[in-house]
């Protein structure tokens, strides 16, 4: 039997070397020609539809693994409008980035069972279950911003044509600096999605009342 020579000078290894970087390159820009096609804005996906795919710049993104953000689709509380909740618990859920929805949505819940106080629009997100997916939350003021800015390729949004405005609730409460005069414990943002207007709006009982979409991640 014939032996193998296994020996490369070193301008094969880098002829090699190169190949093998070309290739993989190749297969990576592959890669990122493919996602759009399998994650696009709109697309039914695990229970509701894709309304948000992490960029760059946004926590938690994998240029290897696309992530973003699934929309309910369907208003919640069978389409009703509500207020945000309490204003005397103080439920701390401050957090306005990409992803902290859900640390929002935990501290409402917390606190709703701490303090007995309702509060809808967390609540009804908590309890949705649609796809065989039961992890759903309220978007923070970020998230919801991100959804308005897709708004065009989702539906279920028809009805927005025929109302002079239709904000919907963000599960981010209000610190005590953003907006002088308007105190935290008494304001949650929800972004208008007649015009992408984001504003703090008064949460108690005879506060503004606004729809409700979940949401949940991939």
């Amino acid at each position: 039997m014939k032996k193998l020579n296994c020996n490369v000078s070193a301008g094969s290894v880098s002829i090699i070397l190169i190949i093998l970087t070309s290739v993989f390159s190749g297969c990576g820009k592959l890669k990122d020609e493919v996602k759009p096609k399998l994650y696009t804005i709109g697309k039914l996906f695990q229970g509701g539809q894709i309304a948000y795919i992490l960029t760059r710049n946004d926590p938690g993104y994998d240029p290897l693994v696309p992530h973003g953000i699934i929309i309910s689709n369907e208003d919640l509380l069978a389409g009703n409008l509500t207020t945000w909740g309490s204003v005397t618990a103080i439920t701390n859920s401050r957090e306005t980035i990409i992803g902290s929805g859900k640390r929002n949505t935990e501290k409402i819940k917390d606190i709703q069972t701490i303090s007995g106080e309702g509060f809808p629009p967390a609540n009804a997100a908590i309890n949705y279950s649609a796809g065989g997916f039961n992890d759903w939350v309220l978007p923070s003021r970020d998230e919801l911003t991100t959804i308005y800015s897709n708004l065009s390729q989702l539906n279920g949004f028809e009805y927005l044509s025929d109302v002079p405005e239709m904000f919907f609730w963000s599960s981010t409460e209000l610190d005590d600096f953003s907006w002088p005069g308007f105190p935290g414990c008494c304001y949650a943002y929800a972004t208008n999605f007649k015009n992408g207007d984001t504003i703090p709006l008064y949460k108690g009982p005879s506060g503004t009342i606004g729809k409700v979409r979940a949401i949940r991640y991939f």
